[in-house]
């Protein structure tokens, strides 16, 4: 019995590393990558600190000369990926024009909870620096993103639970900055619903 059961796992060890090699042979024969966009490093003088962009162009932007309005994904990566997917979607299918999608991923849950909040909170430290961050928006990466890309004067601030706060409180705030402001689940509840 024990002798059956030995040449069982040696067989199936052999299947499935012969499977793995096959597998490997096959990526190795066909290197094709996706590209989803860019990073790009914006130095902030407001922020006092150095911040990832993540640019994603829309189709055929290197052969034109058009402008585009820009969607600015608050909340890092996994909102970009599914954001720029979702213009390009509505984009090829004229449902809305073409946009290039600017994200902000948080490079750690400390800046997140500080860019977020319009105010502090005594249960969430660091919190508060939302004016701060839109200063950032508004005087250092919108001019980045003008004098680098072909935009048109139309951003759009999309944000997700602290984010969508932020979103709602620079709607609020600065009114003129951006045409528009998607937001799933804004976070308003936060410090005892002040910014309602």
């Amino acid at each position: 019995m024990r002798r059956v059961n030995r040449v069982r796992a040696a067989v199936a060890i052999g299947l499935l590393v012969s499977g793995g090699l096959v597998a490997r042979a096959a990526v190795q024969e066909r290197p094709d990558f996706l590209t989803v966009g860019q990073k790009v490093q914006v130095a902030s003088k407001v922020l006092d600190e150095t911040r990832e962009v993540w640019i994603r162009l829309p189709a055929g932007y290197e052969n034109s000369q058009e402008r585009y309005p820009v969607l600015i994904q608050l909340g890092g990566d996994r909102h970009f990926l599914y954001s720029a997917a979702i213009v390009d979607l509505l984009a090829g299918n004229g449902h809305i024009p073409a946009m290039i999608v600017a994200a902000l991923p948080d490079p750690t849950p400390r800046h997140h909870y500080r860019d977020s909040t319009p105010t502090a909170a005594d249960y969430l430290p660091g919190s508060g620096g939302a004016p701060q961050f839109l200063k950032f928006l508004k005087d250092e990466l919108t001019p980045y993103l003008e004098s680098n890309y072909r935009t048109q004067p139309f951003r759009v601030l999309c944000g997700h639970g602290l984010s969508g706060l932020f979103a709602v409180y620079a709607l609020l705030e600065s009114p003129g900055a951006f045409g528009g402001v998607i937001t799933d689940g804004a976070s308003l509840t936060y410090d005892g619903s002040s910014i309602l």
